[in-house]
């Protein structure tokens, strides 16, 4: 059960970049740790339609520590990006729960590219760069490529206790988180 949490939040002027590099590091850290306590939600993802500003974990006391320690000692933080964190806190008692987990949105550019024969830069010359609304770019620990999450969060009438993976979704859509 979900019984604390962290906010991080970038600057006003940092890009959604930085939010993604947040992510990719708490997914490396819940990879190498193999520790499946902790889940993910986006606190203002209902009022800000157009990106993702703010990661909210959520774990228990000790994951919450541990996660945050991690995220405080890595060159992100270390290094000067405007990225603020809060401390360790109890979640609040009375909160809305949701199941998040990752919306598989397709844009149709690697099948316009293969029947139409073109390379990727003359796709992206003709398409534009599109990148979908509310995704966020992130690094696989596993193979190192990066790729775009979508998230999405489902509000359901009770809390479920299960695991989450190392994006912090719940594991078969399972487990739920707080949004408050």
């Amino acid at each position: 059960m979900t019984t604390h949490y962290v906010n991080v939040e970038p600057g006003k002027n940092q890009s959604d970049a930085v939010i993604g590099a947040v992510w990719t590091l708490v997914h490396w850290h819940l990879t190498r740790t193999n520790n499946t306590g902790i889940g993910i939600s986006f606190p203002r993802r209902e009022t800000n339609h157009r990106f993702i500003d703010a990661i909210r974990l959520h774990g228990s006391l000790q994951s919450m520590t541990d996660v945050r320690l991690a995220l405080m000692n890595s060159p992100l933080m270390t290094q000067g990006e405007k990225i603020a964190m809060t401390a360790v806190l109890p979640t609040p008692e009375l909160v809305h729960h949701v199941v998040v987990h990752r919306s598989q949105a397709f844009t149709g550019r690697a099948k316009f590219m293969r029947e139409a024969g073109m390379t990727q830069a003359q796709a992206t010359e003709k398409l534009g760069y599109r990148r979908l609304p509310l995704s966020v770019g992130l690094f696989s620990r596993s193979t190192g490529q990066k790729f775009y999450l979508t998230p999405v969060q489902t509000v359901v009438d009770a809390p479920m206790a299960g695991t989450f993976n190392t994006y912090g979704f719940g594991s078969n859509r399972s487990a739920t988180v707080p949004l408050f």
